[in-house]
């Protein structure tokens, strides 16, 4: 897999199982990624990092709560 990262901000704009041929002067580039890699992850400019867990809060809980019979 390949992630197409932003050179400036090093997002990550496209995972794709293979990049492309881009123009030396676009501001983007192509680098190898984990197989699981989304737009959702971030780039460090190093590593791939995953976005964190979803943990609800206690509003969202108590909205998603089945009142008891």
């Amino acid at each position: 897999m390949y992630a197409l990262i932003e050179k400036e901000t090093n997002q990550i704009l496209r995972v794709d199982s293979e990049g492309f041929d881009l123009s030396p002067e676009k501001p983007f580039y192509w680098t190898a990624c984990p197989e699981t890699c989304t737009t959702a992850w971030t780039y460090n400019g190093t590593e791939f990092l995953p976005p964190p867990p979803y943990v609800p809060s206690a509003e969202d809980n108590r909205q998603n709560a089945t009142p008891l019979s």
